[in-house]
């Protein structure tokens, strides 16, 4: 398995990150209950979370994919690999 990689998402276009966080919250999976939540609303709680670092943005080489980490459990693995 390759290494996964931290993005700052900082360093990426304001309208690139919308899309890649409109992608993400409405992948399959991503239910977020019983009452319907825009998706420009669900866009905006996710750009929140990562600018307080409550999450970070991380690639995946082996499926060239993007996706989401609770910023904790990245440090954890982070961790884990250096040991």
């Amino acid at each position: 398995m390759d290494q996964v990689i931290e993005i700052p998402w900082e360093s990426i276009e304001s309208e690139t990150l919308t899309n890649i966080l409109a992608e993400y919250v409405t992948r399959d999976g991503t239910d977020y209950g019983e009452q319907e939540v825009p998706t420009d609303t669900k866009v905006s709680q996710v750009r929140r979370l990562l600018a307080q670092g409550t999450c970070v943005l991380i690639f995946q080489p082996e499926d060239q994919s993007l996706t989401l980490m609770d910023t904790q459990v990245w440090k954890q693995m982070q961790r884990g690999l250096q040991v």
